[in-house]
């Protein structure tokens, strides 16, 4: 009988609060993440085996009124050293004038360079130490630069991890009273609801921001810990600032059918009229979310799922925001062909932005090929000339290689 129990518990829905379901839900069911042994496999062995890249990138701005296009197209070749932790790129720019740049890109370790014969026939390089002192040499306040960027130090812990989310799960749950739920089922479709009154959700959300404000493993992640505090507290002051009658509401409907999230609505309510509202749509072949100020569509945002067809895989995210007559729309695509293969896979970008008037339009194809005895030579006093290392004089010399390439003395 207690297994029973236990399992119509942890294994269904039966038994549990109108809380305990939509906070099942809500945390999981909305976004799932796509997994293919396959494409793993590619990543992994991108990351860890040294490869060569070649391939195209195109860039094109466009005047919708005058019907005029400018073209920019760039060849790419790349090596990726995974031995020695080094990489080296170049692409050589081909404008629709006709004129071609070369520009090279190298990265090694904690140092990155970039050469150009406009600059210098040497990588001009910065090392990822000491930014404060190299800021201070060429006369730049260096009150909101670290010493170093550290990456590393941002990522989560596993132990982090779980302490952030028992603070948070534990901040709802303590707040987020049994007595806010409700639910009805209407042909086959369960809808939750989470309703409050606005001055308790902005009690709630205040509590929130002073614990994100307060929170140690945020802080620690923060350069300028004294302006994100003070942020915060803004936001709280404003917060509080906001006037509220018992006819402002704050809801949330959660819509679950077939024990699968099909729409969430967060709705405002002032005097009992509906004054914003965000819609998320759930279905298996996409995810939209939209906002609206009363009836007015300010913005949506479609999430295509990952489709994999016979020898590719890709993903497509589509945005619009809507402004008195005014649409703006970004479009981004991303495609993985032959990854199963582990050779010769090829990676594309689509990038697309328009207004009623313009358009800028960008798309690169690079396809891999694994090699073992790919090297990139390391930056040297022959090749490179860094930043934080170099003396005055040798930066003053530089300085003037620069004007004078770039034909200003």
């Amino acid at each position: 009988l207690g297994a029973g129990f236990a399992y119509a518990y942890f294994a269904t829905d039966a038994f549990k609060t109108d809380k305990e379901l939509f906070f099942k839900y809500v945390g999981s069911g909305i976004i799932t993440i796509y997994e293919d042994e396959d494409l793993t496999a590619y990543s992994e062995k991108l990351l860890n085996t040294s490869s060569t890249y070649k391939g195209e990138a195109i860039t094109k701005i466009k005047d919708l009124d005058a019907d005029l296009t400018t073209e920019v197209k760039a060849d790419v070749d790349g090596k990726l050293d995974r031995i020695n932790n080094r990489t080296e790129m170049t692409m050589k720019f081909d404008y629709s004038t006709g004129v071609i740049i070369p520009i090279n890109f190298k990265m090694q370790e904690n140092t990155i360079g970039i050469q150009s014969d406009l600059l210098d026939s040497k990588y001009i390089a910065v090392k990822n130490e000491n930014l404060k002192a190299l800021a201070e040499k060429f006369g730049i306040d260096s009150t909101a630069i670290p010493d170093k960027l550290d990456f590393e130090s941002l990522k989560l812990t596993d132990e982090e991890i779980t302490a952030l989310k028992e603070k948070y799960k534990n901040l709802f749950d303590e707040n987020l009273t049994d007595d806010l739920f409700t639910h009805e089922n209407v042909d086959g479709t369960k809808t939750i609801k989470l309703e409050m009154t606005a001055e308790r959700f902005k009690e709630i959300l205040a509590k929130l921001i002073q614990t994100l404000r307060d929170d140690e493993i945020i802080l620690k992640r923060i350069t300028d810990k004294d302006n994100y505090q003070k942020s915060m507290d803004a936001l709280i002051e404003d917060l509080n600032s906001i006037e509220s009658t018992d006819a402002d509401k704050f809801v949330m409907n959660l819509k679950i059918k077939s024990r699968n999230v099909e729409k969430l609505e967060i709705i405002m309510i002032d005097d009992n009229e509906t004054s914003m509202k965000i819609d998320i749509e759930n279905s298996e072949e996409k995810l939209t979310i939209k906002a609206y100020e009363a009836d007015e569509l300010l913005a949506e945002i479609t999430l295509n799922s990952t489709t994999k067809t016979e020898n590719a895989i890709y993903d497509e995210i589509l945005i619009k925001t809507y402004n008195e007559g005014e649409t703006v729309e970004l479009k981004i695509k991303y495609t993985i062909s032959n990854y199963a293969a582990l050779d010769n896979v090829t990676e594309s970008l689509e990038f697309s932005i328009s207004s009623n008037d313009s358009a800028l339009e960008y798309k690169n194809d690079l396809t891999y090929k694994f090699d073992s005895t790919v090297e990139v030579e390391e930056f040297n006093e022959d090749n490179a000339t860094i930043l934080n290392d170099a003396t005055d004089e040798e930066l003053q010399m530089l300085m003037y290689r620069i004007y004078q390439n770039l034909g200003l003395i």
